[in-house]
């Protein structure tokens, strides 16, 4: 029998790897550093592996840490839906499910999203899955997801979408960064620029988007490396990196919690990136349709097409 894993342990480790910093670490799970030190450590001897390591002035992954990391997120959230399940069955609260798959990328729109419906149907059960864009299309279609948070671009026929925000992109790079200064960034400064940019059996939509962004202004982009495992290893660019990315604007909650280790400067002219609920067939079952509702009011509110009608 392998060892057993301690469900506490792993949310330490997860938001070290997310902060690559057992400080900044610390303080996002209220504790104390040597604390989170202490829990790494247990879970590595628990496994016999070493996960992290610890470099100046950030914390890397070990290939082990690597492999762990998304398998711990899947663990803490499905522990999480099982106690949310029991203490529904307690209580007696009859509802309905909401299947909804997410990209790591959108950040602060899922939350704005998610919060609005649950507050507007308190009895619906939501279920989010952090998931690659291809991963989302293809449970949508197969019926195991719901409801898909991501670009519409390459969708297969079979699906339907409905554009939620218009989303201006962003350059995300390292504080020390030459181009970090600025106020804003011409598309054409970049040319010379190392690229951030997932592979595209991961995000074919965003990597497409970016390459054609850079050649509307007369070049291909180069690539620093493929295939983060997910946007926060992207943004993992540490003091003296060379590389940046294009990024979606709801990233900027994100690079706000690296304590200005990161920044993110608006691009010039102006480009959106267009987010879309997308769901399978002609007629959504009530609870996508509610969803849907209270996603497009939740769009008017802050003003997320504004950008389309002042174009129309």
């Amino acid at each position: 029998m392998g060892p057993e894993l301690d469900l506490h342990q792993l949310q330490v480790f997860v938001v070290v790897a997310e902060t690559r910093h057992f400080g900044l670490a610390a303080k996002q799970m209220f504790m104390t550093q040597p604390t989170v030190s202490y829990h790494v450590r247990a879970l590595e001897e628990r496994l016999g592996v070493q996960l992290l390591v610890r470099t100046r002035p950030a914390v890397m992954l070990t290939e082990a840490g690597r492999i762990l990391l998304p398998r711990a997120r899947k663990l803490l959230a499905d522990s999480s839906l099982t106690v949310e399940q029991v203490r529904a069955a307690r209580d007696g609260a009859v509802g309905e499910d909401l299947r909804i798959g997410l990209v790591d990328a959108a950040f602060d729109l899922h939350d704005i999203l998610i919060d609005n419906f649950v507050r507007t149907c308190p009895r619906v059960r939501v279920h989010r899955r952090q998931l690659s864009s291809v991963e989302q299309l293809r449970r949508l279609a197969d019926g195991r997801l719901d409801v898909a948070v991501c670009r519409a671009a390459l969708a297969p026929p079979m699906l339907r979408s409905q554009l939620i925000r218009l989303d201006p992109v962003v350059v995300v790079m390292a504080a020390d960064h030459p181009l970090a200064g600025r106020a804003s960034i011409e598309l054409r400064d970049l040319r010379d620029e190392l690229f951030i940019l997932d592979a595209d059996d991961e995000a074919p939509e965003f990597r497409q988007y970016v390459t054609q962004l850079c050649r509307t202004a007369g070049f291909s982009p180069r690539t620093s490396y493929i295939q983060p495992a997910t946007l926060h290893d992207a943004m993992g660019m540490q003091p003296g990196s060379t590389a940046l990315g294009i990024v979606p604007g709801c990233i900027r909650a994100a690079v706000s919690r690296t304590d200005g280790m990161l920044v993110a400067v608006p691009l010039t002219p102006t480009s959106h990136y267009d987010w879309s609920l997308l769901w399978l067939g002609d007629t959504p079952p009530p609870v996508v349709t509610q969803f849907l509702s209270v996603a497009l009011r939740t769009a008017e509110e802050h003003g997320w097409l504004a950008v389309r009608r002042g174009q129309g």
